[in-house]
């Protein structure tokens, strides 16, 4: 048995500069940099620094640091697309395009911008998430998405207990 990665190629640009330190000072390094960019994103919403240190302190927030978690980024990257998409359509774009390591969100996330007419974020965010993923496609291998998509099948024996493996 191995490690298993369950997130896609792209999330590799991410963490990789991450990987290069010790373990514990890279857990540091990550909760600080991704929790900086959770305070610029709830910034953007109020001036307030009691509510930025309320949502610091939040258990949700205190979790995703104790255990590394990648919330902080993700609650950046899609607080900053809700607080641009009227003023900043493309930069909010490409939060969403960014977003696109947790894959979940691809469902729904297109189609509220379609709803909303938003077309200039709806655009950007497809030619940064096809920009991104051709990006990956050159820097880590050709196939390294098709091997994702294969692995996602070993991913759901894993989480239905099946192959001997267990998921906590």
């Amino acid at each position: 048995d191995g490690l298993v990665w369950r997130n896609p190629p792209s999330f590799l640009y991410v963490v990789r500069p991450f990987a290069l330190l010790p373990y514990g000072w890279a857990w540091l390094a990550w909760i600080l940099a991704s929790a900086a960019g959770f305070i610029v994103a709830v910034r953007c919403v109020t001036a307030d620094w009691r509510i930025v240190l309320l949502a610091l302190l939040a258990p949700a927030s205190l979790f995703c640091a104790m255990l590394g978690q990648n919330g902080f980024l993700t609650a950046m990257l899609a607080g900053l697309a809700m607080c641009w998409i009227d003023r900043r359509p493309v930069a909010a774009g490409l939060c969403l395009a960014l977003l696109t390591y947790k894959p979940q969100f691809g469902a729904v996330l297109p189609l509220l911008l379609l709803l909303s007419r938003r077309w200039t974020t709806f655009a950007a965010a497809g030619i940064g998430t096809v920009a991104l993923m051709a990006l990956t496609e050159w820097r880590f291998g050709p196939g390294i998405w098709l091997a994702f998509l294969a692995s996602l099948s070993d991913g759901v024996a894993t989480l239905s207990g099946e192959g001997g493996t267990t998921f906590y």
